[in-house]
């Protein structure tokens, strides 16, 4: 458990740390998607990267990871698919405020409004940023698979 828990520690960091770049910090730090991207890659890689690089030194693989034009494809990806994960929910939530306005009798509806208020936006955000990390450890696997 130790080793995931240090690289999650240290992606934190430095994802934190890339907030403080002036212009492309500011892009980041505005979307979650692109936040847990670049979390979930450097986790992946220091959490693989040992057992990954073994099996390139034994079977003679030359690259396996991403490179600088395909990576920032997966972070144009993220964000993306974080900016219609929010449409997504924007558009649950005003669906479900119209509903409220017409039913106002039914106190379920408003309740469901401000939970889904409080949850939808950050979980879809997650699933925004998750989709392109699992999109990059495929592009990996698919890499090693080709060459074994």
């Amino acid at each position: 458990m130790w080793p995931i828990f240090k690289a999650g520690i240290i992606a934190f960091a430095i994802g934190i740390a890339i907030t403080f770049i002036p212009i492309i910090g500011q892009l980041i730090e505005n979307s979650s998607g692109i936040q847990i991207f670049i979390q979930g890659v450097i986790i992946f890689r220091l959490f693989l990267g040992s057992d990954i690089k073994t099996a390139m030194i034994r079977s003679n693989i030359p690259r396996v990871y991403p490179g600088i034009i395909e990576t920032i494809g997966f972070l144009i990806i993220s964000f993306f698919v974080s900016i219609i994960s929010w449409l997504l929910s924007q558009l649950v939530l005003f669906l479900i405020a119209f509903i409220a306005t017409i039913f106002e009798k039914i106190k379920i509806i408003q309740f469901l409004h401000a939970i889904l208020n409080m949850t939808l936006n950050e979980v879809l955000s997650i699933i925004g940023g998750m989709i392109p990390v699992f999109m990059y450890i495929k592009y990996v696997a698919l890499s090693i698979n080709h060459f074994i």
